[in-house]
């Protein structure tokens, strides 16, 4: 389970380093793995890149940086062996905003819906802009499709563990956790 969660943290940040994501390094397990340097997270590029100071620490702003739990993780992972667990699991249990939605919006959604002009003039770069989306009903229907919404993302359909994650969030008051 260890790893399911860091490849969505990672996932995530790959959208963010346009290069890495558009050459798939850091979308897949032997991806990660050029990266990482197994039983030793101070060893591994990926760790240090990640929680390095300065600028050439990743993510760059405007996404936020991983947080404690996320940094936990990711060396929990590679100290323990860097294993290539299965992720077929849908773990709804803990849903929150910055562990559960902003991974989603990121890898899925960033991609049009950031910068300078984003499409449909729609911004879902952070919480605000997602709040929004939430409040006027849009972010649920676009990614279920809903008759009268155009159905987001475009080119293929969030996982129904996705889709019920968001759900689950926006039923929970939509919490900036």
């Amino acid at each position: 389970m260890i790893f399911c969660r860091l490849l969505l943290i990672v996932r995530w940040q790959a959208a963010t380093v346009a290069q890495e994501a558009r050459r798939g390094r850091l979308t897949s397990y032997s991806g990660i793995m050029s990266y990482v340097r197994s039983g030793s997270a101070s060893s591994s590029k990926l760790y240090t890149v990640l929680f390095k100071s300065g600028e050439d620490k990743m993510p760059r702003p405007p996404v936020p940086p991983l947080s404690s739990s996320q940094d936990s993780i990711i060396m929990k992972w590679i100290n323990q062996g860097a294993l290539n667990n299965q992720c077929d699991a849908c773990d709804t249990s803990n849903v929150t905003f910055a562990a559960s939605v902003m991974p989603i919006i990121g890898i899925n959604c960033t991609g049009c819906h950031s910068g300078a002009s984003p499409s449909g003039s729609t911004l879902l770069t952070n919480y605000a802009d997602i709040l929004a989306q939430v409040n006027n009903g849009k972010l649920i229907s676009s990614v279920t499709y809903a008759s009268g919404f155009n159905g987001m993302p475009v080119t293929t359909k969030l996982s129904d563990c996705d889709i019920n994650t968001l759900k689950i969030w926006v039923r929970n008051g939509a919490p900036n956790n």
